[in-house]
């Protein structure tokens, strides 16, 4: 029954009459519970009497058995089957072949309707048909895919301003890896053009090459910073490197991992060397 002004005296009146019948909202409609089906009728009656907006659900025990089948081809015919399930007994009321939602294939499952009778539950004593085994399942309705919803326009502007960020126009792949900025300064007089950071010769210490290696803290570590730290290590360390091209010959796991050991231990003691 439809919600309106008088909803309240209607339930009233049920109540009294129909004490066992049940009243519950949903969505703007009051659905009354009858307990049996004279009462449902009484119900019915009354409420077009009254002149109120309803409409009538069938109750479970009328609704028919709905179950699937599957193990046969999907070339079989419905009408195959329908015979065949009502030459054992089965009263049949209807018989689909299910098909794919997105391109209407045929699938090899089919769905049953059976009639509530005395013998409805014979159906699940049922092992074959048309001469081939099959499995009988509840029949479940599968949920289709829906539309997404669409984004406002300012989900899409945040969506693009947050991609564009991370977006570095003109930069290329050695300034990326490099993580000093080179700058070009304006020449003094007739001297000729200079950077404005001189290139190193060779490598001092380790310290030094260390602290003019280090990335700035303020950006976020990435895949990029950690490829960039590796070769720091390595110029830093070149005896890593001599073990890295063992270990590139060599497919056995251990030997790699032993590379890379003998590698670090022979740095380690190099460094302890220069520092004493």
């Amino acid at each position: 029954m439809k919600m309106h002004d008088k909803y309240n005296q209607i339930l009233q009146e049920l109540l009294r009459t129909h004490p066992t019948a049940t009243n519950s909202y949903y969505n703007g409609y009051i659905k009354i519970q009858a307990e049996t089906l004279d009462h449902h009728r009484e119900i019915t009656t009354y409420l077009t009497a009254q002149k109120v907006e309803y409409f009538v659900n069938d109750p479970v025990a009328n609704k028919p058995l709905k179950l699937v089948i599957k193990g046969l081809p999907a070339s079989t015919k419905v009408e195959d089957i329908k015979s065949d399930l009502i030459a054992k007994g089965i009263n049949i009321d209807k018989v689909a072949q299910l098909k794919k939602f997105a391109d209407k294939t045929p699938l090899p499952i089919y769905m049953i309707e059976v009639v509530r009778d005395e013998n409805v539950d014979d159906i699940f004593g049922i092992r074959s048909c048309l001469y081939m085994q099959i499995k009988i399942d509840p029949f479940r309705k599968g949920s289709r895919p829906r539309k997404g919803k669409g984004k406002s326009p300012n989900d899409n502007r945040k969506r693009n301003e947050i991609a564009s960020a991370q977006i570095k126009p003109g930069l290329s792949f050695a300034q990326a890896v490099n993580p000093i900025p080179q700058h070009q300064m304006a020449a003094r007089g007739n001297d000729t053009s200079a950077s404005s950071i001189p290139t190193p010769k060779n490598n001092d210490s380790n310290k030094e090459a260390a602290n003019t290696a280090n990335p700035n803290n303020n950006e976020e570590f990435g895949i990029l910073h950690a490829i960039m730290e590796l070769q720091n290590i390595f110029n830093l360390f070149p005896d890593l490197l001599t073990q890295m091209h063992k270990s590139f010959n060599s497919p056995n796991p251990a030997d790699k991992l032993g590379c890379l050991l003998k590698g670090v231990c022979s740095s380690i003691n190099k460094l302890t060397i220069n520092n004493v």
